[in-house]
Order: structure tokens, then sequence, then C-alpha cells
């Protein structure tokens, strides 16, 4: 008996000890191929190659210094920017929880490139929002708010809490003011062609950091409708307030995003001959629609420097 127990404790103890030097090699194999990864993303990073860099460095998960050579590969992108290519620049919300530490960075498409600038906008909807806070219309008139850009909710809303969530510190000093201006003579053709007896209420330009298109730079910069769809990030497709009058309902999981469309606001505003107000928006097959009070998806634009 005594020896049939030891040739069994033997046993186990030869199992136990290959299954740790199994344990150790698996863990050796890899650090040998993170090791090997980090080296292999340096120097695509040496290259100039900084988009398979930037990808590379993007699985370290914060590995030695990937995180310094990361934001090095990001810079590269920026300042190799051309037109209709895609940059990284801040991050936004990826969970269902505002101010959580579950972030993804902001992929922008580049629109314009002139004089060491680049005008960008979000590939994704980065969020959600009312034109204006005040929905009555008793209280507009009340208060004689313009129902304009210039005193919309969303305008100080991208100024403000986006501008300041989404960018660092350093981020922003890339982030240039821009003179934003109305366009009424696109606007007036669509307002012919859709409805009668519209006013477009007198607006002022107006100096921002964060804005979005108007119906001019909609028609400029994406000209067909195909063009225009765009899909909502995970952060959109988890907060936002879905409901039965929405035209397409995003289906998604907690890990996975969809590529289901959804509309976006355009900063362009009427009246109508009964008093209503309106904002013009793009729905989600690409076409130009109006709304007064609904809230849509956020498809924010910037000029940066790419110096």
């Amino acid at each position: 008996m005594k020896e049939e127990r030891k040739k069994k404790l033997k046993g186990w103890g030869l199992a136990l000890l290959n299954v740790v030097i199994a344990v150790g090699i698996i863990i050796g194999v890899i650090a040998l191929v993170k090791v090997l990864s980090y080296e292999t993303a340096l120097k695509k990073l040496k290259e100039g190659k900084y988009r398979e860099a930037y990808e590379s460095l993007k699985k370290m998960d914060g590995y030695r210094d990937s995180e310094q050579w990361l934001e090095e590969a990001k810079i590269g992108i920026l300042r190799n920017a051309t037109v209709g290519s895609t940059v990284f620049l801040g991050s936004y919300w990826s969970s269902d929880e505002r101010d959580s530490e579950e972030r993804e960075d902001i992929e922008w498409k580049v629109l314009e490139v002139k004089d060491g600038k680049a005008m960008l906008i979000s590939e994704k909807l980065l969020d959600y929002s009312y034109f204006l806070k005040t929905v009555s219309r008793v209280n507009i008139k009340e208060e004689g708010v313009l129902y304009t850009w210039e005193n919309s909710y969303l305008r100080s809303y991208l100024n403000g809490y986006f501008f300041d969530q989404a960018f660092s510190e350093k981020e922003k000093t890339r982030i240039l003011e821009t003179t934003v201006k109305p366009d009424r003579k696109a606007l007036t053709v669509w307002f012919r062609d859709v409805w009668t007896g519209e006013e477009a209420p007198t607006e002022n330009e107006t100096i921002d950091r964060v804005y979005v298109l108007s119906y001019a730079e909609l028609l400029k910069y994406f000209p067909t409708e195909d063009s225009r769809e765009c899909s909502l990030s995970l952060y959109v497709m988890k907060m936002h307030p879905f409901n039965g009058d929405i035209i397409t309902r995003a289906m998604y999981t907690s890990d996975k995003i969809t590529q289901e469309c959804y509309s976006w606001w355009l900063r362009d505003t009427y009246d109508t001959e009964n008093g209503d107000h309106y904002t013009c928006f793009v729905d989600y097959k690409g076409r130009v629609d109006h709304d007064g009070y609904s809230h849509h998806a956020i498809r924010p634009v910037i000029w940066i420097s790419i110096e």
C-alpha cells in the first residue's frame, strides 16, 4: 500500500511539475510575443508607417511606454492628413455611463486640408441632443429667443460639455476657432422645393471650436445620400432614448456595435407662416429633412492645426 501511495504521489508530482512547466512556457511565449510586437510597432513608427504603428500600439494595453508612442503615432497620422483619410483626436464615452473610464478614440474623416489646417467630421455619431433646450413654442416667443444656431442648446453643448470631455488640454490647443457663417442661398432653394411660406430668421456669424454642418456644406462634402449615412458610436447606441417613432431602431449588445444608421443635426433653422420653428437634419437614409423639438444624433465638426 505504501509503495502504491508513493507511486501515486510521485505521479501527481510529475504531473504538477509538467503543468507548471507548460504554464511557464506559455507565459514566456506570450511575453516574447508582446516584446516582439512592441519592437515591431516602434520600428513601424520610426519608418513613418504611423497608421500601422497606431493599430499595433493600441493592442499593447499600456505595455511599457506604449501609450507615449501611441500619441506619437496619432500625431504622425494628423501631420500626414489628406482629404478622405481618417485621423484620431480625443476620446469619448464607450460605456452606458458618462464620466466612466471606458472611452474610445474619436476617429475623424478629413474634409479639407489647407495652410497647415484640416477640417474634420466625426466618422460616427458621437452623442445626441435637442437643438434647442426650450421645447415649448410659447416659451420661445415669451422669452424672445431666436430659433437659430447662435442661440441653440446644441451649440453651447458642443462648445462646452463635449469640448471639455472629448479633448485633453494639449489636444484643445490644436482645435482652432472657426467663423461659422450662415448660408441662406442653398437653403432658400431647399425651402422652395420642400415647403412654401417659410422664412429663415436673421442669423449672425458665430465663433466656435465645435459645430455641425450647414445644408450648403452638406451638399459640398456629402453630395450623395449614400455618402451621408452614418453609424452610431457604441455610447449613443447604449444611451439614446430610442422609442416607437424613431425611423430606425438600433439593435445592439453591450459589447458589439451594429452598423445601424441614424439621423444627425445640421445647423440651419427656419420659421413657418404659423410660427413654428424647424431645424434641418440628415435622416437615416441620408435625406435632408426638418424637425422642431425632437432629439437627433450629433456629428461634430472641427478645424485643427496639423503642423
